[in-house]
C-alpha cells in the first residue's frame, strides 16, 4: 500500500483576455473550480493506475475541505489520516490568458501545518513532494527508511531557503528521487552530484521522456511517445503517482518509469490538475 504524504488544494481558475497588471481589473470569462495540490494530485493517479492508497495531508473545516475529502474518497484513496485544521483548506489562485500563459498564487492553508504522522498500517511505499512543510517531508521519509519502507520523493516545487545540510538530508533518506530539469539543476547548486550509494535519480523530460540513474549508477534512456498535449498541468504528478503505483505492484523501476511515462503523456490531452481517468498506467 502507498502512503501519499501531500498537499489538498482547491484550484480556482479563472480565463482572461489578460493577467492583470499592478492595480488592474480585468474581467474573465468565468470561474472554473477543480481540485489539485501535488499530494492530492498523486494519490488520485496512483488509485487510477490500481495500487491501493492511504492519503496523510489537511485540510480546513470549510467547504473545500469537504470537496476535497470527498474527491479523494471517490476516487478510492483512504482518507483516514487527512486531518481537519483550524486553517483554511489550501486554494490555488489561476488565470490564464488568450496566449495561455498563466499566473499562479497559493495559499499554503492548512497544508502550511501539516505535521508527520504515524505510516499506516500496510504501508509499503511512502510518496512526498514538497508542497508541505520540509522538516515534516523529512522527518516522514527517514520514519518510512527505519521501518524499512521505500521512500520516493518528488522535490517539487524545490522549497525557497532550502539549504545544502537540509537537501543532502532528504537525498540521504529517499530511495527514488523525481526531478525535471530545473529541480535537478537547483539540487546540484546545493550539494553539487545529485547522485549517490542506495540512490536512484529519474529526472523527468517531458516530451522526450525520462533520465534514469540506477541506485549501482547505471543510466537509461527512457523515451516518450509523440502528442499533441493540450494541457500539460498534472503531468508530473501524474507521472510520480503512477510511477510509485507500479512499484507497490512489484514491477522493476524501468518497467514502472516507463508506464509512468506513458499516464503522463495521456494526461497531456486533458484540461485540469488531476489526471483524467483515461490518463491511466497500461
Amino acid at each position: 500500500m502507498i502512503c501519499v504524504f501531500g498537499s489538498i488544494n482547491m484550484d480556482l481558475r479563472c480565463d482572461a483576455p489578460a493577467i492583470p497588471a499592478p492595480g488592474e481589473t480585468v474581467l474573465g470569462a468565468g470561474l472554473v473550480q477543480g481540485f489539485g495540490g501535488k499530494g492530492a494530485n498523486q494519490a488520485v493517479a496512483a488509485a487510477r493506475a490500481g495500487a491501493r492508497v492511504e492519503m496523510v495531508g489537511a485540510v480546513g473545516a470549510d467547504a473545500f475541505g469537504a470537496a476535497c475529502r470527498d474527491n479523494l474518497a471517490r476516487h478510492g484513496v483512504g482518507t483516514g489520516g487527512v486531518a481537519t485544521m483550524p486553517a483554511a483548506t489550501g486554494c490555488a489562485l489561476i488565470v490564464v490568458d488568450a496566449k495561455g500563459e498563466n499566473a499562479i498564487t497559493v495559499a499554503a492553508g492548512a497544508n502550511h501545518d501539516l505535521a508527520p504522522a504515524p505510516l499506516p498500517e500496510g504501508t509499503t511505499l511512502l510518496l512526498c513532494q514538497m508542497e508541505v512543510p520540509v522538516d515534516a517531508v523529512l522527518e516522514m521519509l527517514r520514519r518510512a527508511r527505519a521501518a524499512g519502507r521505500r521512500g520516493v520523493l518528488n522535490l517539487a516545487p524545490v522549497p525557497a531557503g532550502l539549504d545544502a545540510a537540509t537537501a543532502r538530508a532528504l537525498l540521504d533518506a529517499t530511495d527514488i528521487l523525481v526531478v525535471n530539469a530545473q529541480e535537478r539543476a537547483a539540487l546540484a547548486a546545493l550539494v553539487g552530484t545529485v547522485e549517490g550509494p542506495g540512490l536512484a535519480v529519474i529526472e523527468t523530460l517531458g516530451p522526450k521522456g525520462a533520465a534514469l540513474t540506477r541506485a549501482d549508477g547505471s543510466t537509461l534512456h527512457l523515451p516518450a511517445a509523440p502528442l499533441s498535449p493540450r494541457d500539460t498541468t498534472g503531468a508530473g504528478d501524474s507521472f510520480a503517482g503512477c510511477l510509485a503505483a507500479g512499484l507497490d505492484l512489484g514491477l522493476p523501476l524501468e518497467t514502472a518509469a516507463a508506464r509512468a511515462i506513458s499516464a503522463a503523456g495521456r494526461t497531456c490531452l486533458h484540461e485540469g490538475a488531476q489526471p483524467a481517468p483515461e490518463a491511466r498506467a497500461g
